[in-house]
């Protein structure tokens, strides 16, 4: 007796539960054996089921943002963060991967948390309205564009020389480095530097006007780099600032 025909219905099932639902269970669904439809998802494709359009695995996710780091670093970094990281089974193995939808809308309630600098536009489809600006201000800070960028021996030594002078703020060897105010404190302190940079008047007081663009800027995912410049104000009192109002 030869094997029982696939019906359509039966092949939508198959297609519907890939990918989400353990392979025995199918079988059992359908009254058929596993190795039979373990043949049948071969045949008609279904072992690239993971990419489908609704989700990228994560690998590919990485990808598409441009990240370049640890895989494991940056899974538990979103997971605190209560990314929505899903895991679906293929015949040969278990996949985590990313619903573009969800990650959507975790995306907008995390804007301060990923940075689209290196994220190409169209990577995971079509954006909300608010990824464009987004992108904008990310693509503005050094520390995103140049994430992990080594300083030389050439730079560490201008740098203890310039604030050896008394004449720079961290604003000042921020912008003549290309790096934030605080990649230049870390420096510092790295090297055991005993100068510091020429203080600011902490003492200049913010206009509710000032406030208001702050504010409306943090609620976009600007990060303090992007408000600083937009404000004119240094990368550090930003980050002051919002520490103390920011609840």
């Amino acid at each position: 007796m030869g094997a029982k025909n696939w019906t359509k219905e039966e092949v939508g099932l198959l297609e519907d539960k890939w990918g989400s639902t353990p392979i025995p269970q199918i079988a059992k669904q359908l009254g058929r054996t596993i190795h039979s439809i373990k043949c049948k998802a071969y045949k008609i494709g279904l072992d690239t089921f993971i990419d489908c359009g609704e989700y990228v695995t994560f690998n590919k996710f990485t990808k598409a943002i441009g990240y370049g780091g640890s895989y494991g670093y940056l899974e538990k970094r979103l997971l605190k963060l209560d990314f929505p990281l899903k895991h679906k089974k293929s015949i040969k193995m278990r996949y985590k991967v990313v619903y573009i939808k969800d990650f959507w809308i975790w995306a907008e309630q995390h804007k301060q948390d990923i940075s689209f600098a290196k994220f190409e536009k169209g990577m995971l489809g079509e954006e909300p309205d608010w990824v464009q600006e987004k992108r904008k201000a990310d693509s503005s800070n050094p520390s995103k564009l140049n994430h992990n960028r080594k300083w030389t021996k050439a730079e560490d030594n201008l740098l203890i020389e310039k604030t050896k002078l008394c004449r720079y703020t961290y604003k000042d060897l921020a912008r003549d480095f290309n790096r934030t105010e605080n990649a230049i404190k870390r420096r510092l302190h790295d090297l055991a530097v005993p100068y510091r940079p020429v203080p600011l008047d902490t003492h200049v007081k913010w206009t509710d006007e000032e406030n208001k663009k702050m504010f409306e800027l943090h609620e976009k995912g600007y990060d303090t780099y992007a408000i600083a410049q937009a404000l004119n104000k240094t990368h550090l009192s930003i980050s002051d600032r919002l520490k103390k109002v920011v609840v």
